[in-house]
């Protein structure tokens, strides 16, 4: 669902400290495995110290700016067995006195791990430099980081210090829901990870038909409107979501009715999308933009379950944003579907629950008040 009209939420917080960014409490680490009781942790050294090297910088900023994901994140399984990144994996492994193939599988032995550049501010501006962190975490609540660099220092600061305190800090971490980004930049070279005009949005859909296992589609991985037409009516057909079928509709948008889908009375979708128009947060970090991620999903007592979730990087606290953005392209007939709306600042930094509520489908559109973001959404 490449949308031009999508907007691109964009802010200019930079925090990058001039001050110096190794302490006298510095101290030394040589990564062993078994040194640490926290092996993500002693994988984030590895990688610091892989980091040293000019090179390797610039073939992980090369191989995040091509990542299609949101915050054009690594998964780092995948990365370690990429041809271009030779250098980065036998520096890694070399780290810690271990093959490339054990270190690879000391990876995969920790789950789906990948790694990313959570601060939007800093895939903004990093070229390469050599004034990094790499940070291992498993829990959003520690107020805390061990936070290692490329000298081979590690200390540990909060995570505001180390966000101010560093060019790019990286993170190497269980992999959040991921999603295709809408309206992305052009797949060529370039100075930075990110480009302003980057697309930062990403929309996924997903549906549930009694005790059938429930499918996703996820908008941005589709290069075309068309492309994403044929693959719902392929794998969705019309029997329990009334999507569009043969030529029935010439945009994804609206559904066209079959027997049984559409009306009221406990129908399940109406020929009309459900439409996100505009949200405003009200709560901030001490640290910039927020990246925020909205879901609306539907239930009746047909059995159809129903969700739609869009995420916005870039965010600015306490702005307005009229997006006008299909969060689902049906919505419930009318007669009996309840749904729920709900809000996260999903960057495992902050990981913050914004608040949830429940309504009968007659409360109709108009805004919805969360405990931290208004919603508003039509349908």
């Amino acid at each position: 669902m490449r949308k031009e009209s999508l907007p691109l939420l964009s802010a200019a917080v930079m925090l990058l400290a001039c001050n110096d960014i190794t302490p006298s409490d510095t101290t030394r680490f040589s990564p062993t495995l078994g040194e640490s009781e926290d092996e993500l942790s002693t994988v984030a050294a590895a990688i610091a110290h892989s980091m040293a090297t000019a090179n390797v910088r610039m073939s992980v900023l090369e191989a995040m700016r091509a990542s299609v994901g949101v915050e054009h994140r690594l998964m780092l399984a995948g990365f370690l067995r990429a041809s271009e990144s030779t250098s980065f994996l036998r520096e890694s492994a070399n780290a810690l006195g271990m093959s490339s193939s054990d270190f690879i599988a000391q990876v995969e032995a920790l789950g789906e791990i990948e790694m990313v550049v959570p601060l939007r501010e800093h895939r903004l501006g990093w070229t390469g430099t050599s004034r990094i962190g790499v940070a291992g975490m498993w829990d959003s609540e520690l107020p805390e980081l061990i936070v290692y660099e490329p000298s081979g220092a590690s200390r540990e600061i909060v995570v505001s210090e180390a966000l101010a305190g560093y060019d790019a800090l990286f993170l190497v971490r269980p992999m959040e829901t991921i999603g295709t980004r809408i309206g992305r930049q052009a797949d060529v070279p370039g100075a930075v990870i990110q480009d302003p005009d980057d697309g930062e949005i990403a929309v996924i859909w997903t549906l549930r038909t009694g005790e059938e296992e429930a499918k996703s589609v996820d908008f941005g991985s589709f290069d075309s409107d068309e492309a994403l037409r044929d693959y719902l009516r392929a794998e969705f057909g019309t029997g329990a979501t009334g999507l569009a079928q043969g030529g029935c509709a010439d945009s994804l948008s609206y559904a066209c009715d079959a027997p049984g889908t559409g009306g009221g009375g406990g129908g399940t979708v109406s020929n009309s999308p459900t439409t996100l128009d505009a949200f405003a947060l009200n709560v901030a970090t001490e640290i910039g933009t927020e990246e925020v991620e909205i879901t609306v999903g539907y239930a009746n007592a047909d059995g159809i379950w129903i969700s739609g979730t869009a995420r916005y990087e870039g965010v600015d606290p306490f702005k307005g944003y009229a997006v006008g953005d299909e969060i689902l392209p049906v919505s419930p007939a009318r007669g009996g579907a309840t749904f729920e709306v709900s809000a996260v600042e999903t960057d495992i930094l902050f990981d913050d629950d914004l608040g949830w509520d429940s309504f009968d489908y007659h409360t109709g559109p108009g805004s919805y008040v969360l405990a931290r973001i208004v919603v508003d959404l039509s349908w």
